[in-house]
């Protein structure tokens, strides 16, 4: 018999220090917690959406997405970096993303868009170094990849969702209301999911992601 089942997670590209609530004697919860090292000891981070965001930039190859943890919606910011090799074989870096989902995306996107993408370094993180498994990003980082590629970014701030497949579609991903509502909470003005609503909700504009496509190809 367990009662819990707790995993204290370390981070080691930032202080954040992660303690998660795998199973109770009820069965999985996965819950999660957050606290940030400093010179007093741990500390709880109960505004984690300004702590993910606070060095966030408007800039080619920087996204932003809503990854759910457990009961949590958490605003993360993936940023790729996308350049000639140095090396002879070009290199995959990760931080906090998963590398197999990001060479899934790669071959998509070379296949499917036929992009010269395969024969370049990439590199690739998470603000704060957190891990993400939500496959909701995937959408994301293929916006950053591009982003980066074509060194272009948008004049507004931007959310991008959407979970991609191995036929290059873009797949609806779980709780989509609820993350569109955080997103206007952030305060961003638009938004790109996978299938489009078609319609302005106050500030947030809805797009799909046949605009994303046009606005990197038109």
């Amino acid at each position: 018999m367990v009662d819990a089942v707790l995993q204290f997670e370390l981070e080691k590209a930032s202080g954040l220090r992660m303690l998660r609530i795998l199973k109770n004697r009820y069965g999985p919860t996965d819950e999660i917690l957050m606290f940030e090292m400093t010179q007093k000891g741990l500390k709880p981070i109960s505004e984690y959406t300004s702590y993910f965001l606070k060095d966030y930039k408007n800039a080619s190859g920087n996204v932003l997405t809503i990854v759910k943890e457990g009961s949590k919606l958490i605003p993360i910011e993936i940023q790729a970096l996308v350049s000639k090799p140095v090396y002879g074989n070009p290199r995959r870096v990760t931080s906090g993303a998963p590398l197999d989902r990001l060479l899934m995306i790669i071959a998509v996107l070379s296949k499917k868009l036929r992009l010269p993408i395969e024969s370049k370094d990439i590199f690739l993180s998470t603000s704060g170094g957190f891990k993400i498994s939500d496959t909701s990003s995937d959408l994301a980082i293929a916006y950053a990849l591009l982003s980066s590629l074509f060194d272009i970014t948008t004049n507004e701030s931007i959310v991008v969702l959407g979970e991609i497949g191995l036929d290059g579609n873009i797949r609806n991903i779980r709780d989509l209301e609820k993350r569109i509502d955080f997103a206007r909470k952030l305060g961003v003005e638009n938004i790109v999911i996978p299938i489009s609503k078609n319609k302005t909700t106050n500030t947030l504009k809805i797009s799909s992601l046949s605009s994303l496509v046009k606005k990197f190809f038109s």
